[in-house]
């Protein structure tokens, strides 16, 4: 039971982490194509 549950909360950490990483890349790509623009 103990096992499965932290199993359970390093997948939702590296969820969240992942998104995290995700959206950073966003803002930053958004960052990088507006100098390119302006």
């Amino acid at each position: 039971m103990d096992i499965s549950y932290r199993a359970v909360g390093i997948k939702i950490e590296n969820l969240e982490y992942l998104s995290n990483q995700y959206f950073k890349r966003k803002i930053y790509k958004n960052k990088c194509s507006e100098k390119f623009i302006f």
